[in-house]
């Protein structure tokens, strides 16, 4: 893979695999948001 280094001295490869992660939790949490708040059922008055 890649052998450049960030500043801090991390592997990009390994700031890909931290993205993917936190992509990983945000589309759960919007799943479980969308889930529990229903915003298609939402009362028009």
């Amino acid at each position: 893979m890649s052998r450049f280094r960030m500043p801090s001295g991390q592997l990009l490869s390994h700031m890909g695999m931290n993205i993917g992660v936190l992509s990983l939790f945000a589309v759960i949490l919007m799943s479980v948001g969308s889930a529990i708040l229903k915003p298609a059922e939402a009362e028009v008055s």
